[in-house]
C-alpha cells in the first residue's frame, strides 16, 4: 500500500512550516529543528509546503538569463558581472552560467548579494569545480559541450568579456535565435580581436548600430540606473556623516553617557543604569521618530532595557539593533595620571574613558548613522528596533527569557549590531557569531588541614599533584584538547573558506605561540572555528607565603571556549566521566556561577552576509574580513537560537582597546570609519525595499 504523505502545517504570522509533533522548518534555522513553543497554522500537502518555502525565501520558479565570460576578468568585468547579478536577482530572474571562476564567479556572487538563484553547468565531474557562490551548481562531465546547454537553456545571453569559449557560446545563441546583449569592454583574452559585431557593426547589413548606454564596459538595455551602493546621495549622506563627526559630534554624545557610571557590577549602581535609558537613550531615540519604552527584567533586582521602534511601512524590511549601555569597574584610581574613566580624554588619536570601547562608542555609532540617514533622506527606507540592555557585562540576566516572552515584539528580518573589536584595526570587520563560553571549577579536598612536607612527604597524597594530573587528562602540555567530548565536529568548508588568509594578532599585541593548540589548523581555524579549553586559575597551599607543608585542598577554574555545533551543558557530564574513567576521583567538577553562553554561527555565504560585504566594500573601498564567529563570548544566541535571526555584528574597536582593564579607549579613526560603514548599510538597507536578502528553499 502507498505510504501516507506526512501531515504538515504553514505557520505564516511565524513563518515557518511544522509537523504538529514538535518540529518545525523555517523561521531563519536551516533544516528540521525542535520547536520551542506550539505553532499553529494551516494544513498543507507536501507539493504545496515546497511551494510555500519557496515564496517564503523570495525564490520561486524563475525564467534564466545566461551569463557567458571568461575564466579570467578583468576587475572592470567583474565588477559589471556582480553589479549585473545583483540587477538580475532583484528582477526575479535566475542566472544561469558555467559556474567556475572569472565572469562566471562575479556575477554568483552579486546574486548571492541579493539572496537570488544561480546554476551553474559545470564541464567537469564533480561538484567542488563550481565556484563558492553558485547557488546550484551541476557536474555535466560533457566538456566544452556544456556550453549549448547553456545557450539552449537560457531565454537570452549576456557576454562579459571572455574569448573563444564565450564565442562559442555567443554562437550557439545565434543558432537557437536567443537575444544577445554584448559586452564592449576589452577581451579577457590577450591580443583577441572581437568581430565585427562586438566592436559595434551589424553584420548583417554592414551598418553602424548604436550601443546602448553601459556601466563598466557592459552594455544594457533601458534608461541609465546607477547602482545603490554607488549612488550620489549615499555619498553625500556619508560625507555629510563625517563633516558632523570632524565637529565633534560624535563626541560630545559619548562624553555625555561615559559620564554616567553604570557598573552593573556595583551593588549601587540600579539607578544609574536606569537614568542611562531614561535620560539619555530614550530622548535621543525619541528625537530619530522612535516611540521607546523600559520592559521590565524578569529576573528579580536585574536592570530594565529599552525597547524603542520606528515604523514607517508594513512592506519594508525590519532590522533589531542591539546594544548594552552598562560597564565594568572603572578601577578609578588606576588609571593614567590625570585621567579619569568617567570622563572622555582624547588623545594622540585615541579617546579614553570606560565604555568608549565596549560598548557606548560602538552603539552610539550606530544611533548617530540612523540619524544621518533620516537627516540625507528624510526617512530610513525600512522599519527598525532597538533593543539596549543594561546587564551584558553581568551574563545578560533576563534577556534570553524576555526574547522568548516578546517573539512578537522583536519580530524582524536581522540582527545589525556592533560590539567586540575588529580582527584589527585597519582591517573592517563582519563577525556572525560567537564562541560559547562555559566556566567550571576542579577542587580536591583531602583533609582538614597541612602537614609537614618532611614529615609525611611521599606518605601522604598531594591535592595539587592530583589536579595538575587531573587538567593534564584533559588538555596537553600544547594546549589540545584530549577529551573528544569537549571536542567540535570538523569545521564545515563554507568556514574554512571565510577564514582563508585571515592571520588574527595586531601591532603590539602578544605573538601567537606556534604550534599552540589544535595541530593542523591555521591560527584563524584555531580561534575562530576550534574549541579551546583554558585554565583561568590556580591554587594550592600559600603562594604569598610558601610554607614546607603539604597542602589540604587544591582548586582550579577552568572554562570551555566552544564554537556552535558543541552545546554547553554536555560540557560538566563528560568532563566528570572522563575523570571517573581515569583514576580522578577525588577530583570535584562543579559549574561556575557565571551564566553560561551558548555558541551561534550564521553561514559565512548567507546572502545578509554577502549584502553586508558589498555595502562596506562599497563605503571602504575594501572587502571587509568575515569572520564565522568572534573568538569572545556574546549573548548572541538570544537573537539566532530564540529569535531566530541572521545575525550580522560590525564591530568599531579593536583588539587593543583595553577594555576591561585600564586606559580603555576607542581609536578615532576607526570609529570615523565605522560611523561612515553605518551610514552606507543604513542606507542601502533603504534601498532593498520589500525584498531583502534570504536564503534559498532547502530541498525537504
Amino acid at each position: 500500500m502507498p505510504i501516507p504523505a506526512p501531515t504538515l502545517f504553514v505557520d505564516r504570522s511565524h513563518r515557518c512550516l511544522h509537523d504538529g509533533a514538535g518540529l518545525r522548518f523555517g523561521g531563519g534555522q536551516p533544516g528540521w529543528q525542535p520547536a520551542t513553543k506550539k505553532f499553529g497554522g494551516d494544513p498543507v500537502d507536501p507539493v504545496a509546503a515546497v511551494r510555500w518555502l519557496q515564496k517564503e525565501s523570495g525564490s520561486p520558479s524563475r525564467q534564466m538569463i545566461g551569463v557567458v565570460g571568461g575564466h579570467r576578468a578583468t576587475p572592470a568585468q567583474a565588477e559589471a558581472a556582480k553589479a549585473l547579478g545583483a540587477a538580475l536577482a532583484d528582477a526575479g530572474l535566475t542566472v544561469l552560467c558555467g559556474g567556475l571562476r572569472g565572469v562566471m564567479l562575479a556575477v554568483c556572487e552579486g546574486v548571492a548579494v541579493k539572496g537570488g538563484i544561480s546554476v551553474g553547468l559545470l564541464p567537469g565531474d564533480t561538484l567542488a569545480d563550481g565556484n563558492s557562490f553558485v547557488t546550484i551548481p551541476i557536474p555535466t562531465g560533457i566538456g566544452l559541450a556544456r556550453n549549448a546547454l547553456i545557450a539552449r537553456a537560457a531565454i537570452c545571453l549576456v557576454a562579459i568579456g571572455g574569448g573563444y569559449g564565450t564565442l562559442s557560446e555567443v554562437a550557439f545563441g545565434m543558432q537557437y535565435g536567443k537575444a544577445r546583449v554584448r559586452s564592449r569592454g576589452r577581451s579577457a583574452r590577450r591580443g583577441y580581436r572581437a568581430p565585427a559585431e562586438r566592436r559595434g557593426r551589424d553584420h548583417r547589413r554592414g551598418a553602424r548600430r548604436p550601443f546602448p548606454r553601459r556601466r563598466c564596459g557592459v552594455a544594457v538595455r533601458g534608461p541609465r540606473r546607477v547602482a545603490p551602493m554607488m549612488a550620489p546621495e549615499r555619498q553625500s549622506a556619508i560625507a555629510a556623516a563625517g563633516k558632523w563627526f570632524d565637529g565633534g559630534g560624535l563626541l560630545a554624545d559619548l562624553g555625555r553617557r561615559v559620564a554616567l557610571r553604570t557598573e552593573s557590577q556595583s551593588k549601587g549602581s540600579a539607578d544609574t543604569l536606569v537614568r542611562y535609558l531614561d535620560e539619555e537613550i530614550g530622548p535621543s531615540v525619541e528625537r530619530l521618530g522612535f516611540e521607546w519604552t523600559l520592559w521590565p527584567n524578569p529576573v528579580p533586582d536585574a536592570p530594565p532595557m529599552l525597547f524603542a521602534h520606528r515604523h514607517e511601512d508594513d512592506a519594508l524590511p525590519t532590522t533589531l539593533v542591539y546594544g548594552h549601555g552598562d560597564v565594568v569597574h572603572g578601577y578609578d584610581a588606576q588609571w593614567a595620571a590625570g585621567r579619569s574613566p568617567w570622563n572622555v580624554a582624547a588623545a594622540d588619536g585615541r579617546w579614553y574613558g570606560r565604555g568608549t570601547a565596549d560598548n557606548k562608542g560602538q552603539h552610539s555609532i550606530n544611533l548617530a548613522a540612523l540619524a544621518q540617514v533620516l537627516a540625507a533622506r528624510g526617512r530610513l527606507g525600512f522599519n527598525a528596533k532597538l533593543l539596549l540592555e543594561m546587564g551584558e557585562e553581568i551574563g545578560s540576566p533576563g534577556l534570553r527569557a524576555t526574547c522568548e516572552a516578546r517573539r512578537d515584539e522583536l519580530a524582524v528580518d536581522v540582527l545589525i549590531a556592533s560590539d567586540g573589536p575588529r580582527l584589527a584595526s585597519d582591517r573592517p570587520t563582519i563577525f556572525l557569531g560567537s564562541r560559547g563560553a562555559l566556566n567550571f571549577d576542579l577542587d580536591v579536598v583531602l583533609r582538614d588541614g597541612a602537614h609537614h612536607s618532611g614529615n609525611w612527604g611521599g606518605l601522604l597524597a598531594n591535592p595539587g599533584t592530583i589536579l595538575a594530573n587531573a587538567i593534564a587528562s584533559l588538555v596537553d602540555a600544547r594546549g589540545r584538547i584530549l577529551v573528544d567530548a569537549l571536542r567540535p565536529p570538523p569545521i564545515p568548508d563554507s568556514v574554512k573558506r571565510a577564514l582563508a588568509g585571515i592571520e588574527p594578532g595586531e601591532p603590539g599585541g602578544p605573538v601567537i605561540d606556534a604550534g599552540w593548540g589544535e595541530p593542523g589548523l591555521t591560527a584563524a581555524e584555531r580561534v575562530f572555528g576550534w574549541n579551546a579549553l583554558e585554565v583561568l586559575a590556580f591554587r594550592t597551599g600559600n603562594p604569598e607565603n610558601p610554607v614546607n607543608a603539604i597542602p589540604p585542598r587544591a582548586t582550579a577554574q577552568l572554562q570551555m571556549r566552544f564554537v556552535a555545533g558543541c552545546h554547553w551543558r554536555t560540557f560538566v557530564p563528560a568532563i566528570r566521566a572522563h575523570l571517573d574513567a581515569h583514576g580522578f576521583a577525588a577530583v570535584s567538577v562543579r559549574q561556575s556561577e557565571m551564566e553560561p553562553m551558548a555558541a551561534t554561527r550564521l553561514d559565512p555565504e548567507h546572502p545578509w552576509v554577502r549584502w553586508a560585504e558589498a555595502s562596506i566594500a562599497a563605503t571602504t573601498g575594501r572587502s571587509p574580513v568575515i569572520l564565522p564567529n568572534l573568538g569572545g563570548s556574546l549573548p548572541n544566541d538570544c537573537f539566532a537560537d530564540v529569535l531566530g535571526l541572521p545575525t550580522i555584528w560590525v564591530p568599531h574597536s579593536y583588539p587593543a582597546c583595553s577594555q576591561h582593564a585600564l586606559n580603555e579607549h576607542l581609536l578615532e579613526a576607526v570609529a570615523r570609519e565605522g560611523l561612515a560603514i553605518m551610514t552606507g548599510r543604513f542606507w542601502d538597507l533603504g534601498v532593498l525595499g520589500a525584498t531583502p536578502p534570504r536564503p534559498r528553499p532547502i530541498a525537504m
